[in-house]
């Protein structure tokens, strides 16, 4: 009986300890030059104009919330987000995505930038969902999330929208 009460609390101490755990911002941080701000202002001014011209004002209201966001983006640091990864679970900050409810993972390797762990939530509604590994073992992650989790190997590059806001320093 003693034997038994043991390995039930070696099964629930390894169940409860995250095996993979590291921290990443919320956003990564780009250094923009003047050129850069200076083309954008363009690009602002040439869309705000181009809203007032043809009476379309909702399109120019989005245009300033979008420059808006940006502009905090910008002056405020990012939030350090923890990722853990157990037998049970993938937890990012206080959400917590278990194993049975995610369809798909695939981890994209960049040359340009950290390797990416993207996680899809079974039902489609919630999208993807991009974890920066910030240092972790890719092949280590991988082939424990194999063990519970079905990995994606359609997906060898990084979405087309990542891509664009990353060249495009958004």
């Amino acid at each position: 009986m003693k034997y038994m009460q043991q390995e039930h609390d070696k099964e629930e101490m390894t169940q409860a300890y995250p095996l993979f755990a590291w921290t990443f911002e919320a956003y990564e941080r780009h250094e923009r030059g003047l050129l850069w701000y200076t083309i954008a202002g363009l690009i602002v001014g040439a869309l705000l104009v181009y809203s007032i011209a043809t009476g379309n004002f909702l399109f120019g209201v989005l245009i300033i919330i979008a420059t808006a966001i940006l502009f905090l983006r910008h002056v405020q640091e990012p939030q350090s987000i923890t990722c853990a990864i157990d037998h049970q679970k993938i937890g990012v900050g206080s959400k917590e995505y278990p194993f049975g409810k995610i369809e798909l993972f695939w981890i994209i390797k960049n040359a340009v930038e950290e390797p990416i762990l993207y996680i899809q939530e079974k039902g489609g509604i919630h999208g993807m969902l991009a974890i920066p590994l910030d240092g972790e073992d890719p092949e280590a992650l991988r082939r424990h999330l194999q063990q519970y989790v079905v990995e994606s190997l359609e997906h060898k590059f990084e979405p087309f929208f990542d891509t664009i806001f990353r060249t495009l320093k958004i």
